[in-house]
């Protein structure tokens, strides 16, 4: 009799840990598939970062051109004329 409810038990718990298992599976399954989708957003954000990044440097660079054109004694005796 101790043995049929061991047995009993055992069976119980072998089909818990069955669907432990499946849970898990679908769980790993879902997070892999997220640690992806991750990684390509991640690598999107990368390179429209880049682009901001040269954007704003050219910006920048154009910003300083004009200020050295403005600076320029030429354009300075234009100003004073009108």
């Amino acid at each position: 009799e101790e043995k049929t409810e061991q047995s009993g038990e055992l069976a119980v718990q072998i089909v818990q840990l069955k669907n432990e298992k499946s849970d898990v599976a679908e769980q790993l399954e879902a997070d892999t598939g997220y640690s992806q989708q991750l990684g390509e957003d991640c690598e999107q954000q990368t390179k429209d970062y880049a682009a901001v990044k040269q954007t704003r440097s050219d910006e920048l660079l154009a910003i300083a051109d004009t200020i050295k054109i403005l600076n320029d004694d030429d354009v300075l005796e234009l100003f004073k004329k009108t």
